[in-house]
């Protein structure tokens, strides 16, 4: 079975990502979390989820306070961040968010 990093391609694509490839990577030592963020959910000011990887502090934080759908979108989009930085790729935001929108419609049969 190939390893995460060989399956990216030599256009330097993502893989289509199976759920071992998920779990893998949040079992690389990673702290997932769902707690209250400071912010202002209903004047969409809102912080939605925050990707940490510093050395041996690695952690997913979805703030707790959306809705159930976005909250599942959040974590399949932080987890593309940690992706990124397993693959040591620079993070690119709008690559990040359109992987995370295609798999959760993928997963959900859904729009985020």
């Amino acid at each position: 079975m190939k390893k995460l990093e060989d399956k990216v391609n030599s256009k330097n694509h993502l893989p289509n990502l199976t759920l071992k490839d998920f779990v893998d990577i949040l079992a690389d030592g990673y702290h997932v979390e769902t707690l209250r963020m400071i912010s202002n959910y209903n004047n969409n000011t809102y912080l939605c989820g925050i990707h940490i990887d510093e050395g041996d502090k690695k952690e997913i934080l979805i703030n707790r306070d959306m809705p159930l759908n976005e909250r599942r979108e959040t974590i399949l989009h932080e987890f593309y961040h940690a992706l990124y930085s397993r693959l040591g790729r620079k993070q690119n935001e709008k690559e990040v968010e359109s992987l995370a929108q295609k798999k959760y419609k993928e997963l959900y049969n859904d729009k985020p």
